[in-house]
């Protein structure tokens, strides 16, 4: 295991566990954010992951994966509460 794998996991744990608050208030408050920009980072920390794996690094690959994770839930509680926040969330989708 190469040193740069335990840091890109430990990063990447930290970023997902700052994302806990986020995915807490959009649900309680039924509020979304803008779903270009949450797909688009769910989408590219999926890339990310390959990325890792292709480069053996397991630990990252399993960062990547939760941070992936939070920002799908971001997303679909985006996409769930759009009613609720009408044309400026999905600008710039349509």
């Amino acid at each position: 295991m190469m040193w740069q794998d335990t840091v890109i996991l430990i990063c990447s744990l930290v970023f997902g566990f700052l994302l806990i608050p986020q995915i807490r208030d959009m649900y309680r408050e039924k509020t979304g954010m803008n779903i270009l920009s949450c797909a688009t980072t769910f989408s590219f920390l999926v890339v990310l992951s390959c990325v890792y794996a292709t480069l053996s690094l397991p630990l990252a690959v399993l960062g990547g994966a939760i941070d992936a994770g939070a920002w799908a839930i971001i997303t679909a509680l985006s996409v769930k509460y759009s009613h609720n926040q009408g044309p400026d969330l999905i600008k710039g989708v349509l």
